[in-house]
């Protein structure tokens, strides 16, 4: 595989680290042999190094979204302790994120620690931060927590209410329903799992109709997703780097 200037510049740089995903830029001695008998650890290797090189390619991509050149960041990273500590961890989770778009969203953690001019020490420490964050997150996680946005609904249901209340019921059945709807695609244990993942990483929450003003008959103890400030600024910043969408999240 012929690698782009960019992303020769990442592959030094993990293998420089010493990191322990460098090894996956590696291939297996003798796999690219036509029809060559392969061993199965051999082919993973080959799996795993073609994904790496997958994913250092978009993280470049999500480096140059900030408006710079990778040469540029690394070096202006490279600068600090805390500067290379961040790019080695970040490389290191860029090598073996399990799907592209995630490596392009740790990437702008790079592009945009070096993009501070005001307090480049504080900005490295947020986006180590944020990385961490980022490298919890699978597509399911980002695929519910943005389905907690702002819904749409079927204006027809506010027939059932008085227009005061109509429009502020439907939102919030919409905004629950899109969530349950996201979860009902993946087996009971995974739905749970992320159910949880969002409460304990502090990013949705449960609440009461009467916690957040609907009153009426089972409103008032109907239970609602919603998500909390720390959740909205999770799903602005992952809209801002990598586009990603409440549709289908297959931008992350």
């Amino acid at each position: 595989m012929t690698r782009s200037r960019d992303v020769a510049v990442l592959a030094d740089m993990l293998l420089a680290s010493g990191a322990a995903a460098a090894g996956l830029l590696e291939p297996a001695v003798g796999v690219a042999a036509a029809g060559a008998a392969v061993g199965l650890s051999d082919r993973i290797r080959l799996a795993l190094s073609r994904r790496a090189e997958h994913n250092l390619a978009a993280a470049a991509h999500g480096v140059r979204s900030t408006g710079q050149d990778v040469e540029e960041v690394v070096d202006a990273l490279l600068r600090s302790a805390e500067g290379v500590s961040l790019v080695s961890e970040v490389l290191e989770r860029i090598a073996s994120a399990a799907f592209e778009q995630k490596a392009r969203a740790l990437g702008t953690c790079l592009g945009r620690a070096a993009n501070a001019s005001e307090m480049p020490e504080a900005a490295i420490e947020a986006e180590t931060i944020w990385a961490r964050l980022i490298d919890l997150l699978h597509r399911p996680h980002v695929m519910a927590l943005l389905a907690l946005g702002e819904p749409t609904y079927d204006e027809a249901d506010e027939s059932m209410l008085g227009a005061a209340e109509a429009n502020k019921v439907a939102r919030e059945f919409a905004r629950t329903g899109a969530f349950v709807a996201v979860l009902n695609q993946y087996d009971a244990f995974t739905a749970q799992s992320v159910r949880a993942d969002l409460k304990s990483w502090g990013l949705a929450q449960t609440v009461y109709g009467d916690q957040i003003g609907l009153h009426g008959g089972a409103l008032d103890s109907d239970t609602f997703w919603r998500r909390t400030p720390h959740g909205e600024s999770v799903a602005r910043r992952l809209q801002a780097d990598v586009g990603a969408t409440p549709s289908d999240g297959s931008s992350l």
